[in-house]
């Protein structure tokens, strides 16, 4: 939830020109995942001087504790939902706290740089006007559910005594990470914190077996270049299954895990309301199945390369089009595997290391584009070079996206880009032929 309302529009609308820059950059370039838990901008100046109130002058037993989840909304820092700690005075509900980890500072020095290298810190910070912000989300149209928690006085304090100890000066600070160490995931911690442990307890035996990237895949769907993006930036440490436990990087299966977990004879849900009826249209429940789809793209595509460079004898309009795609695909794929490489040497994003989509779209591509098709001898046997190394990279690719060698599921961008990246290794010795050879 965002810490301060009263900043002027413009300067919200350069925050959201700043950030729809950087999503076409993830997208395009597969710079990173998409944030795993709607974070939050502050407007102004993150204030982490104090802990913030957290209703200390109440006892224990007169504050009810809830987890309140908001529905994915339409924009690509969205797609995930969020969610948040509320504390109440039972006798006077409209004295309310939330506890929220999802802000950022905006204005902090070297954010940006911070961000796209893997290295972002997000802040803890307790709000008192949790309704307010649920208006906002209410009139966004999003879908708002909070649960009470049935917690015995004990348990409330210590449930307010993390809380105090995450927004406090020395804590508040925290190093983020898309998967591993999130807005959801630290509301997790809290409410694992009150409940002693029970809800890791119950959730790390059990797995529903879908993996980091599914569940990436399945939230990001609609905003499908984003999907997209997603999909090829992320390496094996995505591919793994997850425990219902990890699974609560998103929120609402942190809501999910709290609503299945019972304390010996009784639930930890007292009871559920909901706030608002979400309007939006809902997460798939599946991920996408994309296998046959990236498959017929890519053998379509390389029959249309080869077609335009048999047409090429006869039609200037033919040659002039294969040559434009040969250019547009190396580049892209020369491009992308070298973002990819730089996201591994460069920056702390471990879910994109070791990404084996190196192998599919290969930096080699860049220099196969420039020195492809000179008819001196050194260019001509520099292309050479990048072609037999862009060809063994396929064959590795082929043997990892096939066998339990690797565990990345990289096999779709396999099937779409190495057909084209075949035809075009077929025709570059024509191409570096003398005009009106063999």
């Amino acid at each position: 939830m965002p810490t301060n309302r009263s900043g002027s529009r413009s300067v919200i609308g350069r925050e959201r020109s700043v950030w729809t820059t950087i999503a076409a950059l993830l997208v395009l370039l597969a710079l990173a995942p998409a944030h795993a838990a709607e974070p939050q901008t502050a407007v102004g100046s993150v204030d982490a001087t104090g802990p913030g109130p957290l209703l200390d002058e109440l006892p224990d037993e007169r504050v009810e504790a809830g987890l309140l989840t908001i529905a994915p909304g339409p924009i690509y820092w969205q797609r995930f939902g969020h969610n948040a700690i509320v504390l109440r005075d039972r006798d006077n509900p409209e004295r309310a706290v939330a506890v929220n980890y999802g802000i950022f500072d905006f204005s902090e020095r070297g954010f940006l740089l911070n961000f796209l290298r893997g290295r972002m810190h997000y802040y803890a910070q307790a709000g008192d006007d949790p309704a307010g912000e649920i208006d906002g989300y209410r009139r966004a149209g999003r879908g708002i559910a909070v649960q009470w928690l049935d917690l015995a006085p004990r348990q409330v304090g210590l449930l307010r005594a993390r809380l105090a100890r995450d927004v406090s000066p020395r804590h508040a600070r925290y190093r983020y990470d898309y998967f591993t160490r999130n807005c959801s995931t630290r509301v997790r911690d809290a409410l694992d914190a009150a409940f002693e442990g029970a809800l890791e307890r119950s959730s790390r035996v059990r797995s529903r077996g879908w993996t980091y990237r599914q569940q990436s895949l399945r939230l990001a769907r609609p905003d499908l270049p984003l999907a997209l993006g997603i999909h090829f930036g992320l390496a094996g440490f995505t591919d793994r299954p997850l425990t219902l436990w990890e699974e609560a990087f998103v929120p609402q299966r942190l809501a999910d895990a709290v609503a299945d977990l019972r304390i010996g004879d009784r639930r930890a849900v007292a009871r559920s309301e909901r706030l608002s009826v979400h309007t939006l249209g809902l997460p798939d429940t599946q991920p996408p199945a994309w296998r046959w789809a990236f498959a017929t793209t890519g053998l379509v595509l390389a029959t249309l390369l080869w077609f335009l460079h048999g047409a090429g004898s006869r039609s200037t309009a033919a040659r002039r089009a294969f040559a434009l795609s040969r250019v547009l695909i190396l580049l892209g794929c020369g491009l992308a595997g070298s973002g990819l490489l730089a996201l591994w040497l460069t920056t702390d994003h471990i879910a994109a290391h070791r990404n084996l989509n190196l192998l599919v779209a290969s930096p080699l591509c860049l220099l196969w584009l420039i020195a492809g098709g000179n008819r001196r001898t050194a260019p001509a046997r520099i292309a050479a070079w990048a072609v037999g190394g862009v060809l063994v990279s396929l064959a590795f690719a082929l043997w990892f996206a096939f066998t339990e060698a690797a565990r990345q599921d990289f096999a779709d961008w396999l099937l779409l880009v190495a057909p084209m990246l075949l035809v075009l290794a077929r025709l570059e010795r024509t191409r570096a032929q003398p005009r009106g050879s063999a």
